[in-house]
């Protein structure tokens, strides 16, 4: 008699696959000269990724939160202070995460970041 085996296929199982196939795609497109820059280099693009990444994410919520409260101040709002108050800390935050971000990268090894050696 043949015994029949089943298995389930579960969210955690989808998850994996779906992340062994962008690994896969990612590393399948990533041309060899950055493949081969080796940790050095892997760091330094994650670097200009994350800030770039960041950038542009505070960039779009600072123009966001401009326009809420130009709108605001427009229409008499009562939490008009308020926005303007978010906006000032979104400012100073991006600011500080740029000065921060900045100030390791030269601490860490000069103008290129870390350079290995």
């Amino acid at each position: 008699m043949m015994k029949i085996t089943s298995f389930s296929v579960t969210n955690q199982h989808l998850q994996t696959l779906g992340i062994y196939l962008i690994l896969f795609t990612f590393f399948s497109f990533m041309p060899q000269a950055v493949m081969a820059q080796g940790v050095v280099g892997g760091l330094k693009n994650i670097s200009k990724t994350v800030q770039l990444v960041v950038n542009v994410v505070f960039t779009i919520a600072i123009v966001i939160g401009l326009i809420s409260v130009i709108i605001g101040f427009i229409s008499d709002n009562p939490n008009k202070i308020m926005r303007l108050v978010y906006l000032i800390v979104a400012v100073l935050l991006w600011f500080g995460f740029t000065f921060v971000f900045e100030q390791v990268k030269t601490d860490v090894g000069g103008q290129g970041g870390f350079n290995g050696n």
